[in-house]
Order: structure tokens, then sequence, then C-alpha cells
């Protein structure tokens, strides 16, 4: 039996703030996407990844147009019974392999190329 069918599926919400008319902003859940792994550990850090890639889009976005329509805050990552494990899971070193995956983004090349 191949190894993917092993694989769990899980969902990624992203929740964003959105800026609407006359300065009021609204709560959404955007960027709904599947991630597949075996354990919960390796879907949570592909969220977070994906999390904070999506924020360091935003700041990009900032510093080159002034303003931005959405601003991700938050995520949420389904099981398959539905409950979101992203503010509940806990595992060894978790603050750490964040932190890792923080400098690697952050330090990264800006996400948004240069229109001339």
């Amino acid at each position: 039996m191949p190894l993917f069918k092993w694989r769990k599926r899980y969902t990624y919400i992203e929740i964003a703030e959105e800026s609407r008319l006359y300065g009021r902003f609204a709560i959404v859940e955007k960027h709904v996407r599947t991630i597949k792994a075996r354990r919960e550990v390796a879907a949570y850090l592909e969220a977070y990844r994906s999390f904070l890639t999506s924020v360091k889009m935003h700041e990009d976005l900032y510093k080159a147009l002034g303003w931005v329509y959405t601003k991700p805050i938050g995520f949420k990552l389904l099981n398959q019974a539905g409950h979101d494990i992203a503010a509940t899971i806990d595992f060894p070193e978790k603050a750490l392999q964040e932190e890792v995956i923080a400098i690697k983004i952050k330090e990264g090349k800006s996400l948004i190329r240069k229109i001339e």
C-alpha cells in the first residue's frame, strides 16, 4: 500500500481582517486549503508556515503600496473531525520550531517583485 494513503487531511483556514466601506473592518476566513500529513505536528508546522508567509506577503505589499485590503491575523487548522487543533496543539520544542520557521520567512527575499 502506498505511503501517501496513510496521510490524514487537515483543513487550513486563514483568518484575516478585511477593510470595508467607511473605515470599517470585518473578520473573514480566507485561503482555505487542504494539508496532508501523517501527524498533527507536521500539519500544524505547515499551517504555521503558510500563515507566516501570508503575513510576510502582507508586510511586503504594505511597504510597496502603502495600503492593503486584508491583513492576516490568525489561522485555524481543522482535523478530520472538524476540531480546530491550532490553538490546542502542544509538542516538544514547539516555540523553537515556530521561531526557526519565522526567522527563515522573515529573512527571505521580498515576495513582491518590483515593477519598473
